[in-house]
């Protein structure tokens, strides 16, 4: 099981310990992907923008001198509305989430605890990618004024 599949385990399995009914929908678990590769996206953005000296003004001319919140909700929508429907359509479809969700509750409870690590690992990576490259942004606006 890949890492993207094992976010789903990771998401029954807190289901699990929480004595809750696990959903036969995979909205969740789409959702909690889409957040994911939203973060990781914008971490790089937020990267380049730390690096690449000519990127954050390239970004200012595309928006237009807007606000960051502004900016922030422009980017998290519109690639909230792009990636949802690829995930739905592929991964998070209803077939698929059945196939992951049988393979979990098929699996020995050693190997539940890979899967669930290795979608955990996902999503709290997707965090990090995220916190270190508003960091650095961060810290590149101080230092470059």
């Amino acid at each position: 099981m890949n890492y993207i599949q094992s976010l789903y385990c990771f998401l029954i399995q807190g289901r699990l310990k929480e004595n809750q009914s696990v959903s036969d929908s995979p909205v969740t678990g789409n959702i909690v992907l889409s957040v994911s590769i939203i973060l990781i996206l914008t971490g790089v953005l937020f990267v380049l923008m730390a690096i690449v000296p000519d990127f954050r003004d390239y970004m200012e001319d595309i928006f237009d001198g807007r606000s960051g919140r502004t900016i922030g909700r422009l980017l998290v929508i519109g690639l909230l509305v792009l990636i949802y429907p690829i995930i739905h359509f592929t991964v998070g479809s209803q077939k698929n989430y059945m196939g992951i969700k049988k393979e979990f509750f098929d699996s020995p409870e050693e190997q539940r605890e890979v899967y669930a690590s290795k979608g955990k690992k996902l999503f709290f990576g997707s965090l990090i990618i995220f916190f270190i490259g508003m960091g650095l942004t961060f810290l590149s606006t101080l230092i470059m004024g």
